[in-house]
């Protein structure tokens, strides 16, 4: 996570190949990100998986479009090629926010992707005291176009 500017956050990484030395942060660059005085985007908790076969990646994360009050909330789909370029692929599923209308009320728990398998795992009222687990899961067709790719995590 990356505090870019008061009441926004965006999405970071390092990378490494001996777990020894790592990069500078590089922020990831998401192609309907904003950071003005009236939207001030906010990716928190973001958690994604590889899906080898199609050289892609994808993530979900928390999003909300403003520090407080935001009329946008909800976790987000995102894909990418590269792992730095991230697609704006809508709204994965509809939350409410916590009392405190800064936080959305659910988290990523885990995506993982194994036999053309890609199941999501989400921490639902993850502020209260009735939190649970949800889980669903998604056939990854073969042979898919990038453009069908693209579709495929729109409509998920």
């Amino acid at each position: 996570m990356a505090n870019i500017n008061y009441g926004c956050r965006s999405i970071q990484m390092l990378k490494t190949i001996n777990f020894k030395n790592f990069s500078s942060f590089i922020e990831l660059k998401i192609d309907s990100f904003i950071n003005n005085k009236e939207f001030q985007h906010n990716y928190y908790m973001f958690k994604c998986v590889e899906i080898q076969n199609y050289n892609l990646f994808f993530g979900l994360s928390p999003f909300t479009n403003k520090k407080v009050n935001p009329s946008e909330y909800f976790i987000k789909k995102l894909i990418s090629f590269d792992c730095i370029n991230w697609i704006d692929c809508g709204n994965y599923k509809d939350y409410k926010m916590f009392k405190d209308n800064k936080h959305l009320n659910c988290h990523v728990g885990e995506i993982l992707f194994y036999n053309n398998l890609l199941n999501i795992i989400l921490f639902t009222n993850c502020m209260n005291k009735d939190s649970y687990f949800e889980s669903k899961v998604y056939n990854l067709p073969d042979n898919l176009t990038k453009n069908q790719l693209i579709e495929f995590f729109k409509n998920l």
